[in-house]
């Protein structure tokens, strides 16, 4: 069984992954995708990923708070959640990089809180999500692998910089 200790160790390790690879990119650079084709920019996938962290959040019993004043919790999830239209060059509507760092420092924060006081026994609680009831864990493992997925993406898209990954 995965513990929230276990959690909480791989979510700060993927926070400093993603504040590695967004490390000295600049807004525009944020927005570049490949080949300028409709996908994933750098601004997006964090943005995404910040705002997805809100879902461990509110399971593990905290109530979904808005990571940043700028916008509503509807307006980042129309710019950042599932099926958002992309964000590309030249966006005006994506939020700056620097804002979505800041998002990704108050949901490790929040993470570290929850995680640190959710009871191990917690992680075979029977959920209602993606569908289907599951344990948390599997949602848990889940949203990770999902987490996982979209950092892979950002190996890719950091040298449309020109810069190095880390």
């Amino acid at each position: 069984m995965i513990t929230p200790k276990d959690l909480l160790a791989f979510y700060t390790r993927n926070t400093g992954m993603m504040q590695k690879f967004a490390a000295d990119i600049t807004q525009a650079e944020s927005l570049m995708t490949p080949n300028g084709i409709e996908g994933n920019c750098l601004n997006w996938i964090i943005g995404h990923l910040v705002n997805t962290r809100n879902t461990v959040i509110r399971f593990c019993g905290v109530p979904e708070r808005q990571w940043l004043t700028y916008k509503t919790m509807e307006e980042l999830r129309a710019l950042y959640g599932n099926g958002s239209s992309p964000i590309g060059p030249g966006s005006t509507s994506a939020l700056h990089l620097s804002q979505l760092l800041e998002g990704l420092a108050a949901t490790q924060t929040v993470i570290e809180e929850v995680m640190t006081q959710l009871p191990a026994e917690k992680m075979n609680a029977e959920v209602e999500a993606l569908g289907r009831k599951m344990p948390l864990d599997h949602l848990f493992l889940y949203l990770f692998g999902h987490e996982q997925y979209h950092i892979g993406q950002l190996e890719y898209v950091r040298p449309l910089s020109g810069k190095k990954n880390p």
